[in-house]
Parts: structure tokens; C-alpha cells; sequence
């Protein structure tokens, strides 16, 4: 059982230490690494072909977290009966109708993806990064669990027909994504979730969207 996560030299420090914090909070080992330069894609492929061939991965956004710990424990457990497991993304500027499993939460076995024939996760024309490995799935009839947004801070993007996600997004599994980590002005929510998580404290999400609207002065 492995958890990844790669950042850019762009990334605030706060984030990157928030991120180990939550992580140690919940008794799971988190493997940061700066990739600044590497492609996504190209790093995803690399990683995985070089994990064991009995090694179950979790992939994850250096700037997303579990709010509770079943978030991980679940998603291990699937990946590990053979399910491609992650968060659900739309790739609204390639192909705004397809809904994937993004590598900002993405967990499956390496057994899994030899199955799927070891498709790549780089981007392609039609595709964003790990967007392939989906398609590929859903030919081959693996099974497939994606974890659906529930709320988020800002709206910002359709998910196909379904539901909304954008910046400060919640997960039904008990996630938190920040997106767009490199904007400062971004930064406070993903560092106050994890202040919250870290005290032990229920998220609440109008209480932090009423704030978001001062801190922000959108009204």
C-alpha cells in the first residue's frame, strides 16, 4: 500500500507541510516528492511501471486531503479487490461529457492496470492526464467507483450533466480539493480545512462559504 504525491516547485510550503500533517493525523504514511518540470503523465507511467507488480497505489493531489479516514481505507479496499476507484473529473476544455477518474485521488492495484493492458496516463488530444486509463477500463469492463463532488467554495466547472466542482471541492467519500494551489489567494481554504480537520472538527460548509464571501468580498 503506497500513497504518492508529486508538486511543482510553485507550490506554497504551507500546502505541502498541511497536506504530511493530515495524513500523519490519520496514521498513514505519505510520500511527497518535487517533480518541478515532469510532465504528469510521464511521471504517473514511470511511477507505476516501476512500483512491485503486488503493489496497490494511491495517486493524490498535493493539494487534496481526506477529511475523515475512511476516504483512504476505503479506497485501498477497493482498489484492492480489483476496482479502479478515484474522484470524478471532467475534462471541459477536451471532452465535456466524459466523466473520469482524475489523478488527483486516483487508487488501483498495479495487478489492475496489467489487466487493462498498461495504458498510458499521459494526456492525449481527447483525453486529460489519466483520462485514457478510464476509457480503457470501461472497454475492458473493470469496475469502476468514482467519488462525486457534494459542494465546493467557488463553482467553476460543469461535471458533464451531473453536478458542479471548482475551487474548495468536496467529496462524498470525505475529500477535500483545493485547486488551483498555485494561487495565493486560494491558499487560506486548503489550510483551513486542514486546521479544522486537525482539530478534530465537522467540516461545515456553509460556515466556510460565508466566510469564503467575506474573506473574498464577492458580495
Amino acid at each position: 500500500m503506497k500513497i504518492i504525491s508529486m508538486y511543482w516547485n510553485n507550490i506554497d510550503p504551507r500546502i505541502i507541510k498541511a497536506q504530511a500533517d493530515v495524513f500523519a493525523y490519520f496514521g498513514f504514511s505519505l510520500e511527497q516528492m518535487e517533480g518541478t518540470g515532469i510532465d504528469h503523465g510521464d511521471w504517473l507511467d514511470d511511477t507505476m511501471g516501476k512500483l512491485p507488480e503486488d503493489e496497490v497505489v494511491l495517486f493524490i493531489d498535493i493539494d487534496c486531503i481526506p477529511i475523515r479516514k475512511e476516504a483512504i481505507t476505503e479506497a485501498f479496499a477497493a482498489a484492492s479487490r480489483g476496482c479502479f476507484y478515484g474522484v470524478a473529473q471532467v475534462a471541459n476544455h477536451k471532452d465535456k461529457e466524459h466523466v473520469y477518474i482524475s489523478p488527483v485521488f486516483m487508487c488501483l492495484a498495479k495487478k489492475t492496470w496489467r489487466e487493462m493492458g498498461s495504458p498510458s496516463f499521459k494526456e492525449t488530444a481527447n483525453s486529460d492526464a489519466g483520462q485514457n486509463v478510464t476509457r480503457v477500463a470501461e472497454q475492458k469492463g473493470i469496475e469502476i467507483r468514482m467519488s462525486m463532488p457534494t459542494g465546493c467554495l467557488k463553482p467553476v466547472w460543469n461535471l458533464s450533466d451531473v453536478g458542479l466542482y471548482g475551487i474548495g471541492t468536496f467529496y462524498q467519500s470525505g475529500l477535500f480539493h483545493l485547486f488551483q494551489a498555485r494561487k495565493q489567494r486560494n491558499i487560506k481554504w486548503f489550510l483551513e480545512v486542514s486546521r479544522q480537520v486537525l482539530a478534530g472538527q465537522r467540516i461545515n460548509l456553509m460556515a466556510l462559504q460565508k466566510k469564503y464571501n467575506r474573506w473574498f468580498g464577492l458580495f
